[in-house]
């Protein structure tokens, strides 16, 4: 099995513990460094590539987790999942994992097209 190591950088937008804390005291989005493994033959037809997506959206949920303040409940930040999942298809490239993630966002469009 061939597989790929790719670094995707993707900002973290504010994360949900941020509501809590006072306005002077927000802090600025993070860089989250995600290093992503994915089968590379696998891009080679269309349920492969659904299946490499569905990795790269676990994967990125793992990285965009975090613990609620007060309820310390595990939490994903959504928008910062969808934008490490984005900038991943658009490093990664091949146009079946391209078109599968086309297929099953709405925002897939805009958010490839704000990485250019």
């Amino acid at each position: 099995m061939t597989s790929s190591l790719k670094l995707i950088a993707a900002a973290v937008v504010a994360s949900a513990g941020l509501v809590f804390a006072a306005p002077a005291l927000a802090e600025s989005p993070a860089q989250i460094s995600l290093q992503i493994q994915y089968d590379n033959s696998a891009l080679a037809s269309s349920p492969g590539a659904q299946t490499v997506l569905e990795s790269l959206r676990e994967q990125a949920n793992d990285a965009c987790r975090y613990d609620a303040p007060i309820s310390n409940a595990p939490r994903v930040d959504r928008d910062c999942a969808e934008e490490a999942v984005a900038r991943a298809v658009a490093h990664i490239d091949h146009p079946q994992l391209t078109a599968a993630y086309l297929g099953t966002t709405a925002n897939g469009t805009r958010l490839l097209a704000s990485l250019d």
